[in-house]
C-alpha cells in the first residue's frame, strides 16, 4: 500500500490550493474575437454553431449549457451598477498584550521567538505555553491553534483542502446533536468581537463528522506522521465544524481563495485553529471610481471563450459567479491594492484525484483574465 507521510499531504493539497493565484502576465482578449454563447437575453447566439451545444435552457434566472470542453451550471449576479470601487487599504495592526490576553488568559509561562517576514523591517512574533497552544502574529496575519491536537488528528489536511475540494461532496453536511452550529458561531465570534474584527460576511460552515473524516484520509492511502506510524483515526470527539468568514466592503466580498479570510476549527471541547488572512483595516485609505467595462455575463462569455478554443482533457463545469476584490499584484507593502473582478468558479472531475474546485478572474474594467 502506498504511503504518504503527513507532511507531504498537507503540502501537496496547499500547491494545488495555490497554484496560479496570482497573475503572470497581460491575458487580455480582444472584445471582438469574443463568441456570444450567452445573449442579454439568456439565450444561445445564432453565430455558435448548434452542433457546438448539447444543450441549452434558462429557469428563473439559472443558466445551463453544455459545450465540447465547458459546461455552466449557475446564476449570474444582478449587479447593475457601471462603476464600482478600487480601494486601497492597509494590513490590520495588532496590540501584543491583548492578543495574550484574549489567546492565553494573561498565563505567563510562554516561550517567545521571532522572525522575517514579507514586511521590510517588521517582525513576525509567535508565543507558546507548556501545553502547545500557539499563537503566531504579523500586521493582516493571526494564527492561532492547539498545536497537540491539531498534529495529532490531521486537522490541516481538512482545512487546506476547503478551497480545493468539493466539500459538499466530500463532507455531509449536518449539525451535530450535541454542539450546535450557533454555539460554534457564537464561540468563534466571541473571539472576533474580542479581536475588533467586523468587516465580515455570513461565515461559509462545513461539517466535518468522524466518519468523512477518516474516509477523507484513507482516500490518499496508508498516511504516517513524521515517525512513520499511522495517523490517530478520529472518534466523534474530534468532529468538527470549520467554519470561513469572507472580509467585505461596501457588501463586496474580498475572495477568499485569493487568501483573504478568517477560517476557524471548532469542535465541541477546544477551539482548535483561528487564523486570520491578510486582514485589511475596517478604514479604507482610499478609493478609485472605475468603470465596469466588462458586465457578468460578457466575462462569462470570456471564460466559456477561453476553454472552448483549447485542447483539454478534462471538460469544466462554471458553478459559480460573482463580484469580489482581489490583491493587485503581490506587493510586500503594508498598504495593499485592491480591484474588482468577476470571480468564477470551476469544478473538474479527474480519475486520479476526484473533483477539485479552482477559481479564475476577470478584470471588471480591463477584462484581465487571471
Amino acid at each position: 500500500m502506498k504511503k504518504i507521510h503527513l507532511y507531504l499531504a498537507f503540502i501537496f493539497c496547499t500547491i494545488v490550493l495555490f497554484t496560479g493565484c496570482y497573475p503572470t502576465g497581460d491575458k487580455r482578449i480582444n472584445e471582438n474575437e469574443i463568441s456570444n454563447y450567452v445573449s442579454n437575453a439568456n439565450e444561445p447566439n445564432d453565430s455558435i454553431p448548434s452542433k457546438e451545444i448539447t444543450s441549452f435552457s434558462e429557469t428563473s434566472g439559472k443558466i445551463d449549457l453544455e459545450l465540447k470542453n465547458v459546461k455552466v451550471s449557475l446564476e449570474l449576479p444582478d449587479y447593475a451598477e457601471n462603476s464600482v470601487n478600487q480601494i486601497s487599504a492597509e494590513m490590520r495592526e495588532w496590540n501584543e498584550e491583548k492578543l495574550k490576553s484574549i489567546f492565553f488568559n494573561s498565563e505567563q509561562a510562554l516561550s517567545y521567538s521571532e522572525y522575517e517576514n514579507r514586511y521590510a523591517n517588521i517582525k513576525c512574533h509567535s508565543y507558546e505555553t507548556e501545553d502547545g497552544r500557539f499563537l503566531s502574529y504579523e500586521p493582516g496575519f493571526i494564527a492561532y491553534y492547539n498545536s497537540q491536537k491539531r498534529r495529532d488528528y490531521s486537522y490541516p489536511m481538512i482545512s487546506s483542502s476547503v478551497f480545493s475540494v468539493d466539500m459538499h461532496d466530500t463532507f455531509t453536511a449536518i449539525e451535530f446533536d450535541d454542539f450546535s452550529i450557533a454555539q460554534a458561531k457564537n464561540t468563534v465570534e466571541s473571539y472576533l468581537n474580542k479581536l475588533e474584527i467586523d468587516n465580515l460576511s455570513d461565515p461559509i460552515v462545513y461539517s466535518i463528522t468522524a466518519k468523512d473524516a477518516n474516509k477523507y484520509f484513507d482516500s490518499f492511502g496508508e498516511i504516517t506522521d513524521k515517525h512513520g506510524n499511522p495517523i490517530t483515526k478520529w472518534t466523534e470527539q474530534q468532529q468538527c465544524y470549520i467554519l470561513i468568514y469572507p472580509f467585505q466592503y461596501d457588501n463586496i466580498e474580498f475572495s477568499i481563495t485569493r487568501e483573504n479570510y478568517i477560517l476557524a476549527i471548532i469542535t465541541k471541547d477546544d477551539l482548535i485553529e483561528l487564523t486570520c488572512s491578510n486582514l485589511v483595516s475596517s478604514s479604507i485609505t482610499d478609493e478609485n471610481m472605475i468603470s465596469v467595462q466588462y458586465d457578468a455575463e460578457k466575462a462569462l462569455n470570456m471564460i466559456i471563450d477561453k476553454y472552448e478554443k483549447i485542447i483539454i482533457d478534462n471538460p469544466i463545469n462554471i458553478v459559480e459567479c460573482k463580484l469580489s476584490y482581489t490583491k493587485k499584484g503581490n506587493s510586500s507593502s503594508l498598504l495593499q491594492q485592491y480591484t474588482p473582478v468577476w470571480e468564477f468558479t470551476l469544478k473538474s472531475e479527474y480519475d486520479d484525484i476526484g473533483t477539485r474546485m479552482s477559481q479564475i478572474y476577470v478584470d471588471v474594467q480591463n477584462g484581465e483574465i487571471y
